[in-house]
């Protein structure tokens, strides 16, 4: 019996390990789309990366921050990258119309998730671009 539990225990503690990697996939293929806006590539080089650096960096912020902010900065950053894909439009006019849409629908929790979600990826790139052109790394380790 307790051969089981600990056989139950530790599938556990690699099923969560395996959810915690994927969720960093998952940041880390949607960053990828999002450092592929022509936008984005132009300010890499200003920061003195490239879109993989910027990714690499982007995924520990992201972690670094409290779960209830990764969840809803996940959940705008899959938001705002479906967009792009489905309207071939850049990161900025996603956003912006994501806002818009957010105005309209004011004091919903899912509305206000989202807009919290889309200020947390600004800060956090704001963050990320500070480190980057000030110490020439990334502001997480």
């Amino acid at each position: 019996m307790k051969y089981t539990f600990a056989c139950l225990a530790l599938s556990g503690l690699v099923l969560a390990a395996c959810g915690g990697a994927g969720g960093d996939s998952a940041v880390q293929a949607d960053c990828k789309i999002l450092a592929a806006d022509p936008e984005a590539l132009e300010n890499f080089g200003e920061m003195g990366t490239d879109a993989k650096g910027f990714c690499d960096c982007f995924v520990k912020v992201v972690a670094s921050k409290p779960e209830e902010d990764q969840t809803k900065m996940k959940a705008a950053l899959e938001k705002v990258t479906e967009g792009m894909e489905e309207s071939g439009e850049g990161a900025e006019e996603v956003v912006g119309e994501l806002i818009r849409g957010g105005m309209m629908s004011p004091g919903s929790e899912e509305v206000d998730n989202l807009l919290q979600g889309i200020n947390l990826i600004g800060q956090a790139i704001d963050d990320i671009g500070n480190g980057f052109e000030d110490n020439g790394s990334c502001p997480v380790s």
